[in-house]
């Protein structure tokens, strides 16, 4: 709910725009990372949201149908990012890596 409330409420206004500058506002960024959509698969206790992939594929399509860019930087932080550093990172390197991008203070 929080996914789609945020993209019809927020998303949809901006998609446009978005597109059209090609750069995804820091406000933007800034509530999904609040939400916890920046870390979803993350555990809580490297600043991720813990959950689990059936919520990030819901949460990324109810994104995605308010702004397809955002989606994307959300799968590019998600997928690529922080599953990769999660999967083969040692323990200094998940505290390092994971800790401010799962929280989205940071993007990979």
């Amino acid at each position: 709910d929080a996914a789609r409330s945020f993209a019809e409420g927020r998303l949809m206004k901006v998609a446009a725009a978005v597109d059209k500058r090609q750069e995804i506002p820091q406000e933007i960024v800034q509530k999904l990372g609040d939400m916890g959509f920046l870390g979803m698969m993350v555990p809580t206790a490297y600043g991720g949201a813990g959950m689990d992939t059936l919520a990030y594929t819901l949460a990324i399509e109810e994104i995605g149908r308010g702004c397809a860019s955002t989606a994307v930087m959300m799968s590019v932080q998600n997928s690529l990012y922080l599953a990769s550093v999660w999967g083969f990172a040692s323990e200094p390197q998940r505290q390092e890596f994971l800790v401010p991008y799962a929280s989205g203070r940071l993007l990979g």
